[in-house]
């Protein structure tokens, strides 16, 4: 808002990017047809009267531009891998299963390409999608990660993480003969 008629000189950086006159108290800016670049920047804006008396200037406006999709991310696992660490062969069909992305990005999992939930990644950029609520048939499946930062730049789609559930017990063995 501003004093009617008066000059708005908005300032990017410190410098005049254009002026507006305040109507009816209030103004605005349409700056959509440049393109900022991505960086942080702060925005103010200074009032003149029509008498040439100048304001202080506004408080800051700090704007964030983030035009850069994070890396895909990782899934690196599940748990309980209860074959061969890190094979994805589990007795376990309620898994929580974790891996690594760009920091504090929210993570969409998903189970043969239908979304299962999500996680955010902590400071470090790991992150842990807890599934043990849900019991998973046995069978074969491949699960991919899409990663969004911040300002909702989405990621391409992980390279996909395979898991078999067997929770089948085997049959008993047969002993059908001994050499002597």
């Amino acid at each position: 808002s501003a004093e009617t008629d008066t000059t708005v000189t908005v300032l990017l950086g410190g410098s005049s990017i254009a002026t507006v006159v305040a109507a009816a108290g209030s103004w605005g800016l349409d700056h959509s047809a440049t393109v900022l670049a991505d960086g942080s920047y702060a925005i103010n804006a200074i009032a003149t009267d029509t008498a040439g008396n100048t304001s202080v200037a506004s408080t800051t406006f700090n704007l964030e531009i983030d035009s850069t999709a994070p890396a895909a991310p990782a899934v690196s696992g599940i748990t309980d891998d209860t074959n061969v660490a890190g094979d994805g062969v589990t007795g376990d069909s309620t898994l929580a299963i974790f891996g690594t992305s760009e920091a504090v990005a929210d993570v969409t999992l998903y189970l043969d390409g239908v979304i299962i939930g999500s996680a955010t990644a902590d400071i470090g950029g790991a992150w842990i999608f807890n599934y043990t609520a849900t019991v998973i048939p046995d069978g074969s499946y491949v699960v991919t990660a899409v990663a969004a930062d911040a300002s909702g730049n989405q990621s391409l789609v992980s390279a996909g993480f395979n898991v078999v559930i067997d929770t089948g017990v085997p049959s008993a063995p047969v002993i059908s003969a001994i050499d002597a």
